[in-house]
């Protein structure tokens, strides 16, 4: 039992898309540090989604997190239509 749970992360990584078959087209996101461009994925997933080019002044897990934000506004702006 305790070898099939060290497995289930394995099994579940092999399910899990390339995110460059997912890839959307990359937008910007304007802050009041600057722009940061952002590669967004599918709405469905956010995980991937990632900063590009971000301004020199911005770390890069903030910016990272600028984009995983709007992924999730882009996602919930279309579950709620």
């Amino acid at each position: 039992m305790s070898r099939l749970l060290l497995l289930a992360p394995l099994l579940l990584a092999a399910c899990i898309a390339d995110p460059a078959e997912i890839e959307s087209p990359e937008v910007e996101v304007v802050t009041d540090q600057g722009t940061v461009t952002c590669q967004l994925y599918t709405l469905r997933v956010t995980l991937y989604d990632r900063a590009v080019l971000r301004p020199q002044s911005m770390s890069d897990a903030t910016a990272n997190d600028i984009c995983r934000a709007e992924g999730k506004r882009r996602q919930a702006e279309v579950l709620n239509r």
